[in-house]
């Protein structure tokens, strides 16, 4: 029976100054390698560890966002050979912190949701606490166009793990394959895209995990119409001891140059 949760991803907001990964499929900065043949499953790291992803409040509250940064923590330390779990307490002690109330206020007026880019702000700078009370936190993080596949898979190949805000129609609640559909959008979703591609998928697309499993796909058809936002990033959790990413990618370099283009990013205009 699939796992059913509660929505909470807010509009997307769009900022000129945030960055776009396609800047790195071009020189001078350095370019991505070519969309792996036969696909990837960065989720596979998770479930040979036999780690539980949990719901992490997301079924009682709008948390996705918060509940999809911890997972990707998890898959990203996976990767690179360490475990890393959270609770249900940290994660939404973070959500509360990003909404600016104590834990004991939130209830279904104080449930308001996420922006996600003020959500990626606030784990650049802040982060979330697993388990053992580390915290853990983002880099620099760079927009994926959602409708360029080809961007898409490159971007999951190299950073393990797509962040995925959709508007969610009514009928994908009880799906395994999210598809292009008639059904009414609800509202908004934050889902990580963990595989693609596989030979042995039951559809061509993104596997994501979402409301603590990992048993749902979204086609190539529906991420370019219902993905209004999508993000990766390089926190120090996908780098191994030798400075590079589990994809084989350069990340520390890379991670300098995104530095670089965030602080030379420029001022938002006067009103």
């Amino acid at each position: 029976m699939l796992s059913r949760g509660k929505l909470g991803k807010k509009p997307a907001r769009k900022d000129h100054r945030t960055l776009q990964i396609a800047r790195y499929l071009r020189a001078p900065l350095g370019g991505l390698p070519a969309p792996r043949p036969g696909g990837v499953d960065w989720g596979a790291a998770v479930r040979a560890d036999q780690l539980a992803l949990g719901m992490l409040g997301n079924d009682q509250y709008g948390d996705c966002f918060w509940a999809m940064a911890a997972h990707a923590f998890m898959t990203w330390n996976a990767n690179a050979g360490r475990k890393v779990e959270f609770t249900t307490d940290a994660v939404l002690d973070a959500y509360c912190a990003y909404l600016g109330i104590p834990r004991s206020q939130l209830n279904d007026q104080t449930d308001n949701g996420t922006v996600m880019l003020d959500g990626l702000k606030f784990l650049r700078t802040t982060g979330i606490k697993d388990s053992a009370g580390n915290y853990h936190k983002i880099g620099a993080f760079a927009a994926v166009n959602p409708k360029d596949q080809r961007e898409v898979q490159v971007a999951l190949d190299v950073f393990g793990e797509l962040l995925i805000g959709v508007e969610f129609p009514q009928s994908w609640m009880d799906a395994t394959i999210w598809d292009v559909t008639a059904s009414p959008i609800e509202g908004g979703h934050a889902i990580n895209g963990i595989a693609r591609d596989l030979l042995n998928a039951p559809a061509k697309g993104i596997n994501i995990d979402t409301w603590g499993t990992d048993d749902r796909w979204i086609t190539w058809p529906a991420i370019a119409k219902y993905c209004d936002e999508m993000y990766v990033t390089i926190p120090p959790d996908w780098l191994q001891a030798n400075g590079k990413a589990p994809s084989g990618f350069d990340a520390a370099a890379l991670q300098r140059d995104l530095d670089i283009v965030q602080a030379e990013a420029p001022a938002p205009a006067q009103s």
